[in-house]
C-alpha cells in the first residue's frame, strides 16, 4: 500500500545523486584525472618532509622519474624553491598510446625556512627517486651559550 503523502523533508532524487557522487568519488579516489576535479582535494607536489636539528634543515622530496638534470634548486634568502620539468614522448615506439598516466609537465614548490641558512654549504643528492637536501643553518641562527658573570 502506498502512502499519498510523505512527512519526510528529504528529496529522494537529491539523496540518490549525493549517494552516487559519494560512491564514484570513493571508487576513483586514487586515480589522477586529466584536470583536477572541483571536488577532489589537491596535494602539493612533490611530497616532502622537512625537519631540523641544531645545525641544519633536512629536506626529502619524492621525485620518481626525474634526473638531476631535470631538477633546479634555488635558495633566495630563507626561501627554498624546488622546480623540475618532465617531458614524455607523445607516442610509443609502435604507435599511439592506449593508456597514458605518466604525464609531462613542470612544477615549482617554495618553502620559507624559519631562519637563515649558509647557502655556500647546501648539499643535494638524488637517490632512488628521493631528493635529499642538507641546508646548514647560518652562524647567526645557531644556538649559543651565553656565559653568566657574577655581579
Amino acid at each position: 500500500m502506498l502512502a499519498c503523502c510523505t512527512t519526510s523533508s528529504r528529496v529522494p532524487m537529491t539523496d540518490l545523486s549525493n549517494h552516487v557522487d559519494r560512491v564514484l568519488n570513493e571508487a576513483f579516489a586514487g586515480f589522477a584525472t586529466e584536470r583536477p576535479s572541483a571536488f577532489a582535494p589537491t596535494k602539493p607536489f612533490p611530497a616532502l618532509n622537512l625537519w631540523h636539528d641544531a645545525a641544519a634543515f633536512h629536506v626529502e622530496a619524492e621525485l620518481p622519474g626525474f634526473s638531476m638534470d631535470d631538477i633546479e634548486i634555488n635558495l633566495t634568502g630563507r626561501e627554498l624553491t624546488l622546480s623540475a620539468a618532465r617531458r614524455t614522448d607523445e607516442t610509443d615506439k609502435n604507435g599511439a598510446f592506449v593508456r597514458r598516466e605518466r604525464v609531462s609537465g613542470s612544477f615549482a614548490r617554495s618553502i620559507l625556512l624559519p631562519v637563515a641558512v649558509n647557502a655556500e654549504k647546501v648539499e643535494a643528492k638524488l637517490s632512488n627517486g628521493v631528493l635529499t637536501i642538507l641546508l646548514p643553518k647560518a652562524a647567526e641562527a645557531l644556538p649559543r651559550r651565553i656565559a653568566v658573570s657574577h655581579a
